[in-house]
């Protein structure tokens, strides 16, 4: 049997395990403070075959994600929608979104990555933070402000100051996945764990939290450029 190597064990005032693969195939353990090491190793190999499984598909799953070329008629997502890319000479902006495609200067093109990068900040800047409003109030949910951050393994954070952060990356992704994320961190307000009052919060704001959840997991490698 292949030996499993552990990337990560995070512990915390919980009282159950869970396995996590990441997008680059990482494990991560998530273990309350007491357990041991040999009940961790112990999980690990009750979990071989689903560890394995898991990471291969994960991997072949990057294979056939390429790396964005920003070619004319390349797509790009934004709120979870795919749109063209148009390469325009003499445009007067290096960078704009118009009737649902994105248009770049031809003179930019060395610079796309970062110009996309920069609309995309300000896009979620704006939507987040309004969204976060929104959403915040039939809660009760009070926060400091919203942070866009350049995070790439975590969609979202709450901070102990009440300050909600979320990577840029979350605005490529649909409304509903969107509005999952801020609540998930939202309900981070009340309970600072992933304890089970935290969830039963997830579910009073968020009844359909799994079906996002999973869509975040199977999708999120998509949700890059």
């Amino acid at each position: 049997m292949e030996k499993i190597e552990i990337d990560s064990i995070i512990r915390s005032h919980r009282k159950t395990f869970s396995l996590e693969v990441s997008n680059d195939a990482r494990l991560t353990i998530r273990a309350p403070h007491r357990a041991t090491l040999e009940e961790i190793q112990n999980l690990v190999h009750r979990k071989h075959a689903w560890i394995v499984k898991t990471r291969q598909r994960v991997l072949e799953r990057g294979r056939a994600h390429r790396p964005k070329r920003f070619l004319e008629g390349e797509k790009f997502f934004f709120l979870g929608e795919a749109y063209p890319l148009h390469i325009r000479t003499g445009s007067l902006s290096p960078f704009m979104f118009e009737k649902g495609r994105f248009i770049l200067k031809r003179e930019r093109v060395g610079d796309a990555k970062e110009l996309f990068v920069d609309w995309y900040k300000q896009q979620a800047r704006t939507i987040i933070e309004q969204r976060a409003g929104t959403l915040a109030r039939p809660g009760g949910f009070r926060f400091s402000k919203v942070h866009i951050t350049n995070a790439e393994k975590r969609w979202g954070s709450c901070s102990q100051k009440a300050s909600l952060n979320f990577s840029w990356r979350l605005i490529l992704a649909p409304t509903d996945i969107i509005d999952y994320v801020i609540l998930h961190e939202l309900s981070h307000l009340r309970h600072q764990n992933h304890s089970r009052k935290f969830w039963d919060t997830v579910a009073s704001v968020c009844p359909e939290y799994r079906k996002r959840r999973k869509w975040l997991k199977e999708n999120g490698y998509r949700l890059s450029l």
